[in-house]
């Protein structure tokens, strides 16, 4: 397989002398260098312009893109937006007087609806407001 590899990248015909030289610093893996050496010559000049690390997963993600990569394509390959994750729920401590007082009987979406509208009424100035 390494032989392989290295008759792939080692001509002329495949892998541009800029992507070699980044291999030869240790800049590419083998492996990442040989999934580019699939790309047409001006593709394998966008991922020589740009100097950012490329690890095998992303060249096959470069590779699979050929023939339509752009440096937009690019960038969003080697630096992909990510969704945030959903927010948490949050634990709030109070004393078990007061849950007994206000919240007994009561199933946990009946509390959380009943903190939510106290707070809502709270912040938009009713501070005497009737949430029950």
């Amino acid at each position: 397989m390494i032989i392989c590899n290295f008759c792939i990248i080692s001509g002329d015909n495949f892998l541009r002398i800029y992507i070699k030289e980044r291999l030869d610093a240790g800049e590419l893996t083998l492996t990442a260098a040989v999934e580019l050496s699939y790309l047409s010559e001006d593709e394998q000049a966008i991922v020589a312009k740009k100097d950012a690390a490329i690890n095998e997963k992303a060249a096959k993600s470069i590779r699979a893109a050929a023939g339509e990569l752009t440096e937009n394509k690019l960038e969003e390959i080697l630096h992909p937006v990510r969704e945030s994750a959903p927010a948490k729920a949050v634990s709030v401590k109070m004393p078990a007087e007061a849950e007994e007082k206000y919240f007994s009987g009561m199933k946990a979406k009946e509390r959380t609806d009943l903190v939510m509208k106290a707070l809502d009424a709270w912040f938009a100035g009713k501070e005497a407001a009737d949430v029950q």
